[in-house]
């Protein structure tokens, strides 16, 4: 608006940092599953290639058992910590009250469907792809 009138309109947003950092965090959460299965996660293949078809496949699963269970134990827990907020009616702590179950329950959700991914991924198959 300076460019174009000479004048600043003098609009000021309040708690516009801790807006954009739930939306970042809502926004990482719900995209976890999908690039997981779009393969776009790192993955270290470099011991993998050189280990014979049995080792490399008993590597996979236990890989998947272990991330498996973080995730569903970062699931059960972001339901427990939105659930929590939900009970307490907790705030942030900015200009504009936000209740935190609205980012929280975004960031539950993300992380379940990343455990569904992880779990259908487990059970129909992993090939992995060589890097370009």
């Amino acid at each position: 608006m300076l460019l174009l009138t000479g004048q600043a309109i003098g609009l000021t947003v309040p708690s516009y940092s801790e807006i954009s950092g739930l939306l970042l965090a809502s926004g990482t959460f719900l995209a976890l599953g999908y690039t997981f299965r779009q393969g776009s996660h790192i993955q270290v293949t470099l011991v993998l290639q050189q280990l014979n078809p049995t080792y490399r496949r008993v590597s996979t699963w236990s890989s998947f058992a272990i991330a498996i269970a973080m995730v569903a134990f970062l699931t059960f827990y972001m339901g427990f910590i939105t659930w929590e907020a939900w009970i307490y009616k907790d705030v942030t702590s900015g200009i504009i009250p936000i209740p935190l179950w609205i980012p929280q329950s975004s960031m539950t959700l993300g992380s379940a469907i990343l455990l569904i991914a992880l779990i259908d991924t487990a059970f129909t198959g992993f090939e992995s792809k060589p890097d370009d």
